[in-house]
């Protein structure tokens, strides 16, 4: 994970054990992002302040939880470009397997 972090990784939290945030009460999702924060945090030199949603499920509140317990920014798993102000919901473009060459080109594009 450090050496991730060196080359530029965000690592976010993704919560304990990966439920459907929209069918268990707020404390519960709370309690799993902020678990699977301070796991991640006690892993010297590194410091996570990010949060990637599981199965993109996000709960009305969770924009507001992530602001107040200072996360920076969080992702879905919806693809496409951000045009929304909500650096809480940021969508992805997924790039697997591809050449250097060729994400480049893709962000040129942009």
């Amino acid at each position: 994970i450090r050496q991730c972090q060196a080359r530029a990784f965000d690592i976010a939290a993704h919560t304990q054990s990966h439920p459907n945030l929209n069918l268990i009460p707020r404390e519960q999702v709370e309690q799993e992002i902020l678990n699977s924060q301070r796991i991640l945090n006690t892993i010297d030199g590194v410091a996570v302040n990010g949060f990637a949603t599981p199965a993109g499920f996000t709960p009305d509140y969770l924009s507001e939880f992530l602001a107040a317990n200072d996360f920076e920014f969080g992702v879905s798993v919806n693809r496409g470009l951000n045009r929304t102000p909500d650096r809480f919901l940021l969508q992805r473009i997924g790039m697997p397997n591809s050449p250097v060459a060729r994400v480049k080109r893709a962000i040129s594009a942009l």
